[in-house]
């Protein structure tokens, strides 16, 4: 659990740097190969119009194309182009600085929070650090030194995960001995083998279903909702508009109309006060549990690697790798404690358990949010996250349907040796799992404001318009 934080800022970075790849996938190749000729025209047409503005001959009237370009002189500015703020209406000069846009103040204040929950997160990653190191020296300052704890042996977990680390630890262990029918203990080693794959594979199949037949239509319709959003509010006057790596328009800062929102088509506009970043305050809440379900998985990823893993002594041979707790009236253990494992049983769990899991609980992470993202229904939103849970519980059912009950009791009876036998009284035993929220809140705003690709370059320009027409259209 100590080095679950610095786990999860090391797999953020690597995520925050792959925001542009992100995104470039996201637009279709297609698309983006269209997009990369507009361009070079766009750059002529900007240099050209730079031109006819400093010659002042400036074409009046060019319907027939519309520049992607920088802006024509904004209506008030004063001589050299820059827009005279005092003949310009209150609700453009808000709109035309982008600092002020959006939630914590635009993209300064964000940037601002950002860092700020990255720090808290290092600071929480050094306290542990610093706990794991000074524990039981001289320099071990922040501890109770008067109220220490025994940690009891920690049970595996009742689902197929478990399952299978009970099946591999203990089949291998009857095989090394030479104990009972070896073809028995293969039979149910296959068992375990047969529904994991089982599980991954069903886990990793409605992964991709969802990313293609659900997700990829919601962000489809959320897009051309806002395309048209984009159009209406800002006009289609050249130079208004620019566009974004999938084709879509987004207004040019300064020549946003509030006006229009009362001749926008009501359907739309009900479908664009949908937005879930309509609402940022909602969808972040909203975000932020469907994050922490996610976190619970990987809490049980990063605490399998370091009990079996990481703090497990390595041994010769599986003949030793539990310590036996004989019940009175039985031939068998009752608990069974693994005290050791050989090199090959940790890679192998290691590969075909931890691995696996964690990866489907990422990229699950990372679909869920964007599809929460892209949910422009807010009753919707919240079943969309209720529903993918289903994805993550797959393991439990499987588990409680299929495993015979033996099986489930040898579960039940495997044991693992906790990382740190006496565990003192210590601001990191007190407080240490909270630094799980500070993950999921970078991840939150990592995700909104760097990585999501639903809606890119969006402006935060839905929200002011339309949180008094819900309440005045939707109030009882």
């Amino acid at each position: 659990m100590k080095s679950a934080a610095l786990t999860l800022l090391f797999a953020l970075s690597i995520s925050s740097g792959g925001a542009t790849v992100a995104t470039n996938v996201d637009g279709h190749g297609t698309q983006h190969s269209q997009h990369s000729q507009r361009s070079h025209h766009h750059r002529g047409s900007r240099h050209l119009l730079a031109r006819a503005r400093a010659e002042a001959i400036e074409p009046e009237g060019s319907s027939g194309t519309r520049p992607i370009s920088v802006p024509p002189q904004h209506k008030g500015a004063k001589a050299g182009g820059k827009p005279n703020l005092d003949a310009t209406p209150k609700a453009e000069i808000d709109e035309y600085h982008p600092d002020m846009r959006g939630p914590f103040g635009g993209e300064t204040g964000r940037r601002v929070v950002l860092v700020v929950l990255a720090v808290a997160l290092l600071m929480v990653v050094m306290l542990a650090l610093h706990a794991r190191r000074a524990h039981g020296t001289r320099h071990d300052t922040w501890v109770d030194r008067v109220d220490h704890e025994d940690r009891s042996h920690k049970n595996l977990s009742d689902d197929i995960y478990g399952f299978a680390i009970s099946s591999f630890v203990r089949d291998l262990h009857h095989i090394a001995l030479g104990k009972g029918k070896v073809s028995l203990r293969i039979s149910r080693l296959c068992l375990s083998v047969a529904i994991l794959a089982l599980n991954v594979g069903i886990q990793a199949f409605i992964i991709s279903q969802v990313a293609k037949l659900a997700a990829s239509k919601w962000v489809h319709n959320i897009r051309d909702d806002y395309d048209g959003y984009e159009v209406h509010m800002y006009g289609d006057a050249p130079g208004h508009l620019t566009m974004t790596v999938n084709g879509r328009h987004r207004g040019v800062v300064g020549f946003f109309n509030p006006a229009n929102f009362e001749t926008l088509d009501e359907d739309l506009k009900d479908r664009v006060c949908g937005i879930p970043f309509s609402q940022p305050a909602f969808f972040m809440t909203v975000l932020f549990i469907w994050t922490l379900t996610c976190i619970a998985e990987i809490r049980q990823c990063v605490m399998l690697f370091q009990s079996l893993v990481f703090t497990c002594p390595r041994i010769p041979s599986m003949a030793s790798a539990f310590k036996s707790d004989i019940g009175e009236k039985e031939a068998t253990p009752v608990e069974m404690t693994i005290i050791g494992l050989t090199r090959n049983v940790k890679v192998g769990l290691t590969c075909f358990i931890i691995i696996p899991r964690f990866a489907i609980t990422f990229v699950l992470m990372w679909l869920g949010s964007r599809f929460l993202a892209a949910t422009n229904d807010f009753s919707e939103l919240v079943l969309n996250a209720v529903a993918l849970e289903f994805v993550l519980m797959l393991k439990d059912l499987l588990y409680v349907t299929i495993v015979p009950e033996r099986n489930k009791r040898d579960t039940a009876n495997t044991l693992m040796v906790p990382s740190m036998q006496q565990e003192p009284a210590s601001y990191w035993a007190f407080l240490g799992s909270c630094s799980w929220a500070l993950v999921a809140m970078v991840w939150v705003m990592i995700y909104i404001f760097q990585l999501q690709s639903v809606l890119p370059d969006y402006r935060w320009d839905v929200n002011e318009l339309c949180t008094p027409w819900l309440h005045e259209t939707y109030s009882s």
